[in-house]
């Protein structure tokens, strides 16, 4: 009896075994996509109420052990809706997934990596290359015009190659530049005008900033991201106050090889020539003036008064304007390939560019090259490099105050000729005359040649399915020649009309490196984190060599340094030889800083509809003295996907409704270097002693500019997402402004720079409204609108009510508490 009691409670032992091992059911199955039935890698597949959770593979396969009482999968990705199968007695199940709509399926790129813009919490504007391609503008950053919400893109003027100025959400800084950080490929770019001018010393041949950007092609960028709001933009701290755009260059595509070749030609025209007087309507207008001054009328015999030596002939009847303008011509070749397969990606470009711009002399070309390759050298690691190098040449012609169309629209009469009787041209025989004449002012040559090198190396590591680690390693080289040549009749030099010629050479040097590491975990069905931490190092170089004195290097025949009058060709520096003439000096200058960074960022989803995020950056700069070496820059985000709510999930006009906020700080280091410290100038001596002297006061506590940013966002879909678009409210405030503060003069000194408690705010509104308002197979008509107001205001001014304390040394602008920053402060006529 024994015997049989113990075979059956062994029997029912290894059937309770059985039972448990059962207990855990294996599901294997395939993923793919509902509308082009392709696989689809990287779906995370839980079991509902559970920890329990796999990954599909490369060929969207996966197998999941079900714990018993569990009966259904969860299947989730970024851009695909979520999907909950049952399970009940199925062993093998294939799932169909559905996309979200393309918009919220995009990926944008954020500092030091990407997101889906459907689980973003920051203000965030996209534009894709076909802004790029579509427009045959003379830079990317002119394309921008009109493509981003609250983004001011402005050109200076119609030259070649001149500046263009953009505005993230308005300026804030009075000293600080207000230019936003334009990064490419993860490096920082150097973006400031370095070009010299030779201003003060051969008669300023130029007055043009030029732009750094116009040696970027933009056909090889594949899209441009533009970070606003302190949720997206402070993780890079000091140097994102103005906001970040972020530029990334196409990469090659597994596939076939896709060759591109485009062409385009094009002419450009003034678009609207002002009126001005002829010579019979200025001299109808002049004698009336005399008359009524009490004067007699001018007669055709009598000089010009207040001007030049000149006899009025009234036959005379110039268009300056004519005379210094042309219809501008475009020609453009650019040339790519793109292909590759599973291991290894390529993208190889090549540019031409020439362009005559509508003022006459004014010439730019731009030739250059790129080459992008990423490798996939294991299951683990990844390689790549980008490699750009462009070359410009800038022909450039006097403009604004320094003469050619500035003059033909100002101080040059239509009664005066061009050429003299004797062929010469008018105006250059008098002293102060050049203004008179801008077409001898064209004469005068400035040549700005560029070569632009931009190289990443990058190396990135997958320790597991959840952690990474990238390492990269850019340059941004800039090697600058620009080349000066007055003619003699253009200068006058000690009584003497003499020729100044002056050459200027840069090299800027800029490196970058990024190391961190990338977190990103699907705890569960319900809970998602990811996160990423690292540290920059940015270190800039800067040495500059000029021959170009003040009132010397002058008395040359052409702009080439070669010949002399008397036959001296011994030295490729030698001046002619004319005895008012002076040497040729030179200078040098050198300079290095750089920025230290430390970075972090974790967001959060909690049932993929609550979203937290926050970010962190600690910044040191040697701008700054050793009382305030670092600036820390926090911020906080959060969103709520209202549409995935029970109450609006079966809504057929509201598909997607999401509410995004976020506060934090950015700063702005933007000032220059050695503000902080005493500087001293070497003198000529005393009683033939030499000497230096201080012509800079120190200011060890100087800080960062650090700006308050608040943002209230509603991202929308309406009608199956046929009506899509968002809507922004944004506050910025700044204080601690850096500034030039003046001193009294019994000290010896202008100036110190300081943080002044002025504190400007920027706030508005941003609307953008996209539209599907066509859709077949062969056939689609999208429309795209977005509105923006911006309103700029000085809060307070520290104290300083005179309107001439804070002078920003630009014409007759001033900062006024109650005004916008830079008002212009005028008598009322």
């Amino acid at each position: 009896m024994r015997k049989k009691s113990k075979k059956l409670l062994m029997s029912l032992a290894m059937l309770f075994c059985t039972v448990f091992a059962f207990a855990q059911t294996s599901v294997t199955g395939k993923v793919t996509d509902s509308k082009d039935g392709l696989p689809l890698s990287g779906v995370t597949v839980i079991v509902k109420g559970t920890k329990t959770s796999s990954v599909t593979s490369s060929e969207g396969t996966f197998s999941i052990s079900v714990p018993a009482k569990s009966n259904t999968l969860v299947f989730t990705s970024a851009t695909y809706s979520k999907k909950e199968v049952g399970i009940g007695n199925q062993s093998v199940i294939d799932v169909k997934m559905e996309q979200t709509s393309q918009q919220l399926n995009e990926v944008v790129v954020v500092g030091y990596g990407t997101q889906v813009r459907k689980y973003m919490t920051g203000s965030v504007s996209k534009v894709d290359s076909k802004a790029f391609t579509s427009t045959p503008a003379p830079s990317f950053d002119a394309a921008l015009q009109g493509r981003a919400p609250g983004l001011q893109v402005q050109q200076a003027n119609g030259s070649l190659g001149g500046a263009v100025r953009i505005r993230v959400r308005g300026t804030s800084s009075i000293s600080g530049s207000g230019e936003p950080l334009y990064v490419v490929d993860g490096i920082p770019f150097a973006n400031g005008d370095n070009q010299a001018g030779f201003g003060s010393g051969l008669d300023a041949t130029k007055a043009n900033n030029t732009n750094p950007l116009a040696t970027i092609n933009q056909n090889d960028i594949e899209s441009i991201e533009v970070l606003k709001d302190a949720a997206s933009a402070s993780i890079y701290g000091a140097r994102a106050a103005n906001g970040v755009i972020l530029i990334t260059t196409k990469k090659g595509r597994s596939g076939r090889t896709q060759i591109n070749l485009d062409v385009i030609t094009g002419r450009s025209q003034i678009t609207r020539k002002l009126p001005l007087l002829n010579g019979s309507e200025w001299y109808q207008l002049y004698n009336e003036a005399r008359v009524n001054d009490g004067g007699l009328p001018l007669g055709p015999n009598q000089p010009v008064p207040g001007g030049p030596n000149y006899i009025y002939n009234p036959a005379i009847n110039t268009d300056w304007i004519d005379q210094t303008t042309q219809n501008g011509a475009l020609y453009e070749a650019n040339l790519s390939a793109r292909g590759g397969n599973e291991k290894t990606r390529f993208f190889f470009s090549g540019v031409y560019r020439e362009e005559k711009g509508i003022l006459v002399g004014s010439k730019f070309r731009r030739v250059g090259g790129r080459v992008n390759i990423d490798n996939k050298a294991s299951d683990r690691l990844d390689l790549g490099v980008q490699f750009g190098m462009y070359n410009t040449r800038n022909n450039e012609v006097p403009t604004s105050f320094n003469g050619g169309i500035g003059a033909a629209q100002s101080n040059a009469l239509p009664i005066f000729p061009v050429l003299n009787a004797d062929g010469t041209y008018f105006g250059t025989q008098f002293k102060q005359g050049f203004g008179y004449n801008p077409v001898s002012q064209l004469q005068n040559t400035f040549v700005n040649n560029t070569l632009r090198t931009f190289a990443n190396v990058y190396g990135a590591f997958k320790f597991t399915n959840t952690l990474s680690f990238r390492t990269e390693v850019g340059l941004d080289l800039t090697n600058q020649r620009e080349n000066t040549y007055t003619p003699g009749f253009n200068r006058w030099y000690n009584g003497t009309q003499l020729a100044a010629a002056a050459e200027r050479n840069l090299e800027l040097i800029n490196i970058n490196t990024n190391n961190y590491f990338s977190f990103n975990k699907q705890i569960n069905s319900s809970n998602k984190i990811d996160a990423t931490a690292g540290f920059a190092v940015n270190l800039l170089k800067y040495h500059e060599i000029s021959y170009q004195p003040r009132d010397g290097g002058v008395g040359f025949v052409n702009p080439y340094f070669t010949e002399g009058t008397a036959g001296l060709s011994w030295s490729p520096l030698a001046p002619a030889t004319i005895s008012n003439g002076s040497p040729l000096n030179a200078y040098q200058n050198r300079n290095e800083s750089g920025f230290l960074s430390y970075f972090a960022r974790a967001n959060y989803r909690l049932k993929d509809k609550y979203l937290f995020g926050v970010s962190f950056r600690a910044d040191g700069s040697p701008r700054f003295g050793s009382n305030n070496r670092f600036g820390f820059f926090p911020a906080v985000s959060a969103g709520w996907i209202v549409s995935d709510e029970g109450f609006l999930k079966e809504s057929k006009t509201i598909n997607y409704l999401k509410v995004r906020t976020s506060y934090g700080l950015t700063g702005n280091a933007e000032i220059g270097d050695f503000r902080y410290i005493a500087l001293y100038n070497p003198t000529g001596g005393y009683a033939g002693i030499n000497g230096l002297s201080q012509n800079q006061l120190p200011n060890p506590d100087l800080t960062w500019e650090k700006g308050k940013q608040f943002d209230l966002g509603i991202d929308y879909g309406l009608f199956k997402n046929r009506i899509n678009g968002s809507i922004s409210f944004y506050t910025k405030k700044s204080g601690s402004l850096l500034l030039n503060t003046p001193v009294q003069r019994s000290t010896g000194y202008n100036t110190i720079t300081t943080n002044v408690d002025v504190q400007v705010r920027n706030r508005g509104i941003e609307l953008v409204i996209n539209s599907t308002n066509w859709e077949t197979k062969d056939f689609k008509w999208t429309s795209s609108l977005n509105i923006s107001r911006n309103e700029n205001k000085v809060l307070t001014v520290a104290g300083f009510d005179d309107p001439d304390f804070l002078d920003l040394s630009e014409g007759d602008t001033r900062v006024i508490a109650g005004y916008p920053l830079g008002i212009n402060y005028l008598p009322i006529f």
